[in-house]
C-alpha cells in the first residue's frame, strides 16, 4: 500500500527530517531538511521548529499533515517502550516530554496517525540491518535480516549503540538496553555527565579524542584529523590509546552478545583503519575461539536514523 510518513533524527546540534513514500514495504526518501536544534532556546522553540519542518516537508511533497500515516523520531536517549517518552539523554530539554501530544496542538494530524519515538542508536542499527549492511550480509551468508543478530555502534560527539535480535530492536525492560557509551571502560577515569567516571563515551567519542590531544599539546585539532595523522607524534599516541580502548570495548560487546556482525556509524566510523585493525586483532580478544565477526562501515549514510525510526512496528 502506498503511503507517506515522516522520520526524524534528532540530536543535540541538529534536526534531520525526511519525507518517505512507501510502495508496499519499500521506502523512498523524497524530501529532506536539516536545521540546527538550538536546544539552548528551550522546548517550546523545539516544538515550533518541528512543526515548521513538518509543514515544509509536506509542502514539498504536495501533501497535508493530515495525509501522513506515521511520524517517528530517533531521539538521543533512552525511550520508555510504553509511553514513548525519553527518560534520560544528552539533550535535557527532551527528557520527560510527551512530544506527540505537544505537537498535536501545532498541526492538524489525522486521528489515525501513528507516532513513535525510539533511541537513535537502535534506529541506526535497525535501518542498517533491513536496508543497508544486513542485505550485504545476507548476500554473503544467505541469512535473512529477520534472522540476523547485529550490533550497531555510533561514534560521533558521543557513543551510542543498538542491538538487533532476529531482525528486531532489543530495548530492555525500560528502554535502556545498549546504552554502551555509559558502560565503564576505565574505572575511576574521566567524569561523565551521567554521574559516573570512566564511561566509554569519555574515551571513544570524537570529543574524547580532541580532549586528549589538547591535554597533550595545548592545540585544538579535529577528531578525524587526529585519527588520520601519520607524522604527528602526539596524534599517534592519542590514536594508539584510542584503538586500545576501542578494542577492549568491542571485545566486551562481542562476549556479551555474540552477534553475526557489527556495523559502525557516526563521523569517526569513516576512518578506514578501524576495519583492518579489527580484522587483525579482534579475534584474539574474544572468549570464543576462532571468532571472526565482520565489522562493516555504515551503508545508509545520514538517512539511517530517520528511516530506522519508521521501521519499528507499533
Amino acid at each position: 500500500m502506498n503511503h507517506w510518513s515522516l522520520g526524524f533524527d534528532i540530536g543535540g546540534t541538529k534536526i534531520y527530517g525526511a519525507l518517505f513514500h512507501w510502495d508496499k514495504s519499500i521506502p523512498t526518501c523524497v524530501h529532506e531538511i536539516t536545521l540546527p536544534t538550538e536546544r539552548e532556546k528551550g522546548y517550546p522553540h523545539f516544538l515550533s521548529k518541528m512543526a515548521e519542518i513538518i509543514t515544509m516537508l509536506c509542502d514539498q511533497g504536495n501533501i497535508l499533515p493530515h495525509d501522513l500515516r506515521k511520524i517517528a523520531l530517533a531521539l538521543p536517549g533512552s525511550i520508555d517502550p510504553e509511553s514513548k517518552i525519553m527518560l534520560s539523554g544528552n539533550t535535557p530539554m527532551l527528557v520527560g516530554k510527551n512530544i506527540h501530544e505537544d505537537l498535536k496542538s501545532h498541526l492538524n494530524f489525522s486521528p489515525s496517525l501513528a507516532f513513535d519515538c525510539e533511541n537513535d542508536g537502535n534506529c541506526f542499527a535497525l535501518a542498517e540491518v533491513h536496508h543497508g549492511v544486513g542485505l550485504k550480509f545476507q548476500s554473503e551468508t544467505g541469512i535473512h535480516p529477520e534472522k540476523q543478530h547485529a550490533l550497531g555502534i555510533v561514534l560521533g560527539t558521543g557513543v551510542g549503540g543498538g542491538i538487533i535480535l532476529h531482525g528486531k530492536i532489543y530495548n530492555g525492560h525500560r528502554g535502556g538496553a545498549m546504552e554502551v557509551g555509559h558502560t565503564v571502560l576505565v574505572p575511576g577515569g574521566v567524569p561523565c555527565y551521567c554521574g559516573r567516571n570512566g564511561c566509554a563515551e569519555q574515551y571513544l567519542s570524537g570529543l574524547a579524542l580532541e580532549r586528549e590531544y589538547f591535554e597533550l599539546t595545548g592545540v585544538k585539532k579535529r577528531a578525524l584529523e587526529i585519527l588520520t595523522s601519520h607524522d604527528d607524534p602526539a596524534a599517534l599516541q592519542v590514536k594508539k590509546d584510542y584503538f586500545h580502548y576501542f578494542l577492549n570495548f568491542v571485545a566486551n560487546l562481542v562476549n556479551f552478545f555474540d552477534p553475526h556482525y557489527i556495523v559502525l556509524g557516526g563521523s569517526l566510523s569513516k576512518h578506514k583503519e578501524f576495519y583492518s585493525f579489527f580484522d587483525k586483532n579482534l579475534g584474539d580478544h574474544c572468549f570464543l575461539p576462532n571468532t571472526q565477526i565482520p565489522i562493516y562501515p555504515f551503508h545508509l549514510n545520514h538517512t539511517a536514523g530517520a528511516l530506522g525510526s519508521l521501521l519499528r512496528k507499533i
